[in-house]
């Protein structure tokens, strides 16, 4: 009678089982190594974006949101890199919802709130989350404020301001409005 050699089946099942739980615990650590090696290249780009809206402020007076104006080489394909301001604050930032679902933060040097700080956001996504959280500490307040994950690398936390209803009594049926009752 002549042997057959080979594999059992049960052979290649163990040996499929074993790549698979192997898979299970190296792709999250590849998928973050990955992500925060992406987020860290765009630092220096959005740090030299902040330089240059700070020069672009002292000549004219306001900050910019065509990035075409600064001084400064953006590639084309940078369409993560913003810049936006509002009453309460002004911002370059970099979105980089495809990458990570998180992306960075500074305040500029004249916004109305945090002045130079800098975070890290991550969305609902594990890994920015990880990766914001392995840059900085949880800033609660602005958490809150924006619903997504916001993480201190420098510069002042937030601090929400202060809402003159809270120093009013319940009234019911009543909302309110800039300290006022709007019944």
């Amino acid at each position: 009678m002549i042997m057959k050699t080979g594999f059992t089946l049960i052979e290649l099942l163990v040996v499929v089982l074993i790549i698979g739980i192997l898979a299970a615990v190296a792709l999250p650590q590849y998928q973050k190594a990955v992500a925060k090696s992406k987020m860290a290249a765009v630092k220096p780009l959005l740090k030299s974006v902040k330089d240059a809206e700070e020069i672009y402020f002292e000549s004219h007076g306001e900050y910019t949101s065509d990035l075409t104006e600064l001084d400064v080489q953006v590639p084309e394909d940078a369409s993560y890199i913003y810049v936006w301001s509002d009453n309460d604050s002004s911002v370059v930032g970099a979105d980089l919802f495809d990458v990570t679902g998180g992306g960075y933060e500074i305040y500029l040097a004249n916004s109305a709130r945090q002045p130079g700080s800098f975070y890290c956001w991550a969305s609902e996504d594990s890994i920015a989350d990880a990766v914001c959280k392995s840059e900085g500490t949880l800033d609660e307040a602005l958490t809150d404020y924006y619903g997504s994950n916001n993480y201190l690398i420098s510069g002042t936390a937030y601090s929400a301001p202060h809402d003159p209803c809270d120093d009013l009594p319940p009234k019911s049926g009543c909302g309110c409005w800039n300290g006022e009752y709007m019944c």
